[in-house]
């Protein structure tokens, strides 16, 4: 089954690290079923004496996490549908149309796919959006929407490659 005594190392060196990984992150699913007194006993024990899901209900209550979800569902269905739409149309011209200046501003704009928008130009962008009110939820898809273009721009055009152009001509 093993070709070597080195495959064998290598596999309890990564399981040894799966399991250091894995741990904690069981302990504090398990913990979020306790009770607060059973949390502040402490002790090793990764499964709860008493399940409850009290924990649950009473971060969904206090914290508005139905608010939360909405938002976050309405974010994230508004930003894939608009980085879709946008993507496909930006797509379509960059690979079926002929204008002047056409490979150097899809250069320019894949050129940008190497910069990390989130690190670089958060900052500059929130300030952006602040100063044209964009700073509510609307807004924020509007900004992830046009932030998000390139890498998605190529693999829309990847994907556009391979449709034949007789699809384009039957349709007209």
């Amino acid at each position: 089954m093993y070709k070597n005594k080195s495959s064998i190392v290598a596999y309890l060196f990564l399981i040894s690290i799966a399991v250091f990984m894995l741990v904690p992150l069981l302990y504090t699913i398990s913990a979020s079923f306790k009770s607060n007194a059973e949390i502040l006993l402490g002790g090793a024990n990764l499964l709860p004496k008493k399940m409850t899901l009290d924990n649950y209900v009473q971060a969904w209550r206090l914290a508005n996490f139905d608010t939360y979800t909405f938002n976050s569902i309405r974010l994230s269905l508004t930003t894939t549908l608009g980085v879709v739409f946008f993507t496909s149309l930006a797509a379509y011209v960059f690979n079926r149309g002929e204008f002047w200046g056409k490979k150097v501003l899809y250069t320019i704009f894949l050129a940008t796919m190497f910069v990390s928008a989130g690190s670089i130009m958060l900052y500059p962008i929130l300030k952006l959006a602040t100063a044209i009110s964009l700073n509510n939820l609307t807004g924020v898809s509007i900004v992830q929407i046009f932030t998000a273009g390139a890498a998605n721009l190529f693999l829309t055009i990847g994907y556009l490659k391979t449709i034949d152009i007789e699809v384009d001509e039957a349709a007209t």
